[in-house]
């Protein structure tokens, strides 16, 4: 891929945004609510589908994540979350996602006395992702959020073991609620990366800031990335329209710098 930068959007801003998507050849990560999922008709699909298609936009799709859990402990949970999950595949595959973005769901204080139990069940709910994503050719990534190491998502991964379920490794979420350091979460998980959200904190709130208005230097991250062999996209989780496009510039900036520097050694 050319351009491995996407800019997060939610689906819900997709009417006041694209004309300056389409305008700047913006590639964006469309995040997808459940009322959305469940609400959106057959014109307004059809309409958005052939949208993106007139553009030729990369697009990669965030699935909803409110209440759902893949491994909970409660099967109605567990079966509305894999519902979920695959009604968001499905989108994906119709708007011609290159991804499709999950959260990992595990709560270390809700699940830590049944991690065993919660993991088994996951790795159940990823399997049924994984072979439908397999038919689809979409690479699906579990994104960290309250993860403190990356045990949980490395057993799921290697449980269901297909080539289309990989790590989003966010590292915004991982500032705030990661035990570890970056490097070992890197060792364990970096081969498994497909995509990066990149977003900056102060490790107490997920502020969802632009670069450099927090305190996460990103360098050491851009810096591994930059040196692995698989497609890895990059994309930017601002949560303002001014931080986006600052934020953009900056890690544009910086894959020119780290490209020249590659060239000159």
């Amino acid at each position: 891929m050319k351009n491995p930068i996407f800019i997060h959007l939610p689906y819900t801003h997709w009417e006041k945004y694209k004309n300056k998507i389409f305008l700047n050849h913006y590639n964006i990560e469309i995040y997808i609510d459940a009322k959305s999922l469940d609400r959106i008709k057959k014109e307004e699909k059809e309409k958005f589908i052939k949208e993106l298609k007139l553009y030729s936009i990369n697009i990669s799709l965030h699935g909803p994540f409110y209440d759902l859990s893949p491994g909970s402990i409660d099967e109605k949970i567990r079966k509305i979350t894999l519902k979920r999950f695959l009604k968001s595949l499905e989108f994906a595959h119709l708007i011609g996602a290159k991804r499709l973005i999950l959260h990992s769901g595990f709560e270390k204080h809700k699940y830590q006395e049944r991690k065993r139990e919660w993991v088994r069940n996951a790795i159940l709910t990823f399997k049924e992702i994984a072979k439908l994503a397999e038919n689809y050719k979409i690479r699906v990534g579990i994104e960290n959020v309250f993860d403190e190491n990356p045990e949980i998502i490395l057993k799921i991964i290697k449980g269901v073991n297909s080539k289309y379920l990989g790590h989003c490794f966010d590292i915004g979420h991982f500032n705030i609620f990661g035990k570890c350091s970056l490097d070992f979460w890197l060792l364990k998980l970096g081969s498994f990366i497909n995509e990066v959200h990149l977003h900056d904190n102060h490790g107490k709130v997920d502020e969802h800031l632009s670069l450099g208005k927090g305190n996460i230097d990103f360098k050491p991250l851009l810096s591994y990335i930059f040196k692995q062999k698989q497609e890895i996209i990059l994309t930017l989780e601002i949560h303002s329209e001014e931080g986006a496009i600052e934020s953009l510039e900056i890690l544009k900036n910086y894959i020119s710098y780290m490209g020249n520097s590659s060239n000159s050694l």
